[in-house]
């Protein structure tokens, strides 16, 4: 090559065509040559720019167990990196993944989280549900410590707490609305009923709702319903009695209008002959009646006390009650016998004067 530039340059006569060729061969040499240093450097420099990536990747994540030297050398005109790593990590280290089921578990507990949170906001005590939470909460703790360790993993005990939690949210939804109900219930019993022990009861009810015990309070709204189901069959039976004996009087004048109608026009002496008979046979009924209720009322008593004191199935407080109820009705029924055993017995005595002096006219005559 340097002989054809001296050549040149002495300004050898050459002809045109071999002067274009010379050039373009001259050309071709240098472009070929330029190609394959840049090839040559950029392959190197690519390389050790990978090799950098690398080491700022495991610098980031492993720097506290890697010293990094970074050292600068030059190649030809351009400056680049090369790089020391001293490492005693294992690239191939595997992160911890929690199961499945464990997974699972943990939504449900999130979503239990939650459901807490609704009830807090809708006025519901959440005393029991954030402690059982907190247990729950544990328990995944262990679980996940027992993974990560490759230890017996217990999901079980986990489940039950989770299901029983879910059963608590349940039964204070149901008793929130039962409570509802059962205050309703009680506001359409007859206001001739006594309803003071059913508000105990309610406002009893609403305190251990109150307090979360829920399963106490659905039991005392049960018993409210049956003491409602108490007080109106008390009630009826009474109303029975009265109805029977009312109805003993419609049935004789139902039966005897038409003599009565024909009888209109000798009403006093007709009223002379069966006023007393009237008289005695209402009160007999009456005393049937109350007779009636009499032995009703003493089942009703020997029934309570035999729940009380042989069964130990009924409260104090409603023993208490029922008594006492039972005890003051028995007490007027008796005051109303009084009366009308008075009453017969006046009766009596006047129907043994009349026969006295009707012996003595007779005797006289």
């Amino acid at each position: 090559m340097e002989h054809i530039l001296q050549n040149i340059w002495l300004g050898e006569k050459m002809n045109k065509t071999k002067l274009i060729k010379t050039m373009l061969l001259l050309t071709i040499i240098l472009f070929l040559t330029s190609f394959v240093f840049s090839v040559s450097d950029l392959n190197n420099f690519n390389d050790i720019n990978s090799d950098v990536d690398k080491l700022l990747i495991d610098s980031n994540n492993y720097s506290t167990n890697s010293d990094i030297l970074i050292n600068t050398i030059t190649y030809g005109d351009e400056n680049i990196l090369q790089n020391t790593v001293d490492s005693n990590v294992d690239s191939n280290i595997i992160i911890f993944q929690p199961s499945d089921r464990a997974n699972y578990l943990k939504s449900q507990i999130i979503q239990l989280e939650s459901n807490i949170f609704e009830m807090k906001k809708n006025s519901f005590t959440t005393t029991r549900l954030n402690d059982e939470i907190f247990i729950a909460n544990q328990l995944y703790s262990e679980i996940i410590y027992n993974e990560e360790n490759e230890l017996k993993v217990d999901y079980e005990t986990l489940e039950k707490r989770i299901n029983s939690i879910k059963k608590i949210i349940s039964i204070a939804y149901q008793n929130q609305d039962e409570l509802k109900t059962f205050n309703e219930s009680i506001n359409k019993v007859d206001n001739t009923i006594d309803k003071n022990d059913l508000f105990l009861i309610y406002e009893t009810a609403n305190t251990e709702f109150i307090d979360e015990r829920y399963e106490n309070s659905l039991k005392l709204i049960e018993q409210g319903y049956e003491k409602i189901v108490e007080l109106q069959s008390i009630e009826s039976k009474a109303n029975a009695v009265y109805l029977a004996t009312t109805k003993n009087v419609e049935y004789f004048l139902n039966t005897y209008y038409i003599y009565i109608i024909l009888a209109f026009l000798i009403p006093f002496i007709v009223y002379l002959i069966f006023k007393r008979r009237i008289r005695v046979f209402l009160l007999n009924s009456k005393l049937d009646s109350n007779k009636l209720e009499s032995d009703v009322l003493k089942s009703q008593i020997k029934k309570t006390q035999e729940d009380y004191f042989i069964k130990n199935i009924l409260p104090a407080s409603e023993y208490g009650i029922k008594i006492n109820l039972y005890s003051e009705k028995l007490r007027d029924l008796n005051r109303l016998n009084a009366m009308y055993n008075e009453e017969l017995a006046e009766l009596n005595k006047k129907k043994r004067l009349e026969k006295l002096l009707n012996k003595l006219k007779f005797k006289k005559i």
